[in-house]
Order: C-alpha cells, then sequence, then structure tokens
C-alpha cells in the first residue's frame, strides 16, 4: 500500500520488489497516475484501511505513507496485516495516535519513520534523468513562471488536495 505524494513514484517499484503495488490517493489525478504506472488504485479518505483489508483479505504486509496527515498515518496502520510493516515518510503536524495493545502488541506490527530521500540520492536521480534512463516528463503536470501569485495558487491547490501530480517552477529564460 503506497499513501500520499510518493504513490505515484514509488508504484513502479512495488512489483519487482515483490509488492503487490496498491495505490491509494486522496486526489483522482494522483490515484490515475499511479495506476498508468502498474499500481491498484484504491479511493482515499474514510474507510480506505477498511477497503484495503477487503481487497486483500488480511491486510497489507507493508504500507508506506508518505502525506503527513494523521488520518493517512492512522490508516496505514489499520490498513496492516497481523506481523506488517508501515513505514511513515510524511511529515505533518499532527501527532500519530495510537492504542499500544490493539494497534501494535496485539497484531505485532512495526512502526518505524523513514527519510523519504537522501541528497545522495536526489543526486543520482537528477543524474538518471539527465542521462535519459529516467523519465518523469508525465509526472509534471503544471509548469509555473516564478511568479509569487501562481506559485501561491498552487500551494493553495495543494492545500486542499486538487493539485495535478508535480508542479515545477520554470525560471526565466529556462526551456
Amino acid at each position: 500500500m503506497l499513501d500520499g505524494h510518493g504513490a505515484p513514484r514509488a508504484a513502479p517499484v512495488t512489483p519487482r520488489t515483490g509488492g503487490d503495488g496498491r495505490g491509494v490517493r486522496r486526489w483522482r489525478a494522483k490515484l490515475a497516475f499511479a495506476e498508468r504506472l502498474g499500481a491498484e488504485p484504491v479511493q482515499g479518505g474514510d474507510g480506505a484501511a477498511e477497503r484495503i483489508r477487503s481487497l486483500t483479505g488480511r491486510g497489507v504486509d507493508v504500507a508506506v505513507e508518505l502525506v503527513g496527515v494523521g488520518q493517512t498515518m492512522e490508516q496505514s496502520v489499520e490498513a496492516l496485516a497481523p506481523r506488517g510493516r508501515a513505514v511513515i515518510a510524511g511529515i505533518g503536524a499532527r501527532a500519530l495516535t495510537l492504542d499500544p495493545y490493539r494497534d501494535l502488541v496485539g497484531r505485532e506490527i512495526e512502526v518505524m519513520g523513514c527519510n523519504d530521500h537522501t541528497l545522495g540520492e536526489v543526486r543520482e536521480l537528477i543524474r538518471l534523468v539527465a542521462d535519459g534512463r529516467v523519465d518523469l516528463s508525465s509526472a509534471i503536470t503544471a509548469r509555473l513562471p516564478l511568479e509569487a501569485a501562481a506559485i501561491n495558487g498552487a500551494l493553495d491547490q495543494l492545500a486542499a488536495f486538487q493539485a495535478g501530480v508535480r508542479a515545477v517552477v520554470v525560471f526565466p529564460g529556462a526551456s
């Protein structure tokens, strides 16, 4: 189960690593994008964990949460199968609240934090894109001028869960 901004990034990797690549999204555009990359779409929001458990019959072995919203962090834990692992990489202002027995001990699950990328990984990705070995063009759904109004509008869309997959700021004179 992949939840959050990274579902489109991680979806193509999960089948190669033995995962089934279910993508849970709150944004329809990002859910459709993750599906094009091979993820099985599951609509996020209320009831997402129940939908995942229904599809799998037991829950998922690994849930990767990349949003940092309290609801999605809790659903990542709720969607786990016994002895599953929730990996929380999303950064949010709300604390994750768990019942130690019901959520952890009784189901023997693990919850761990993860920095979603290192500087070295960003440099490697830039090299892969520059060498033409990775194509990220389909993930860019908006190109913004370097203007406050355009950037603030994109941030407002993001806050309202209405943004596309990725927006990039194009500097003056860049193509």
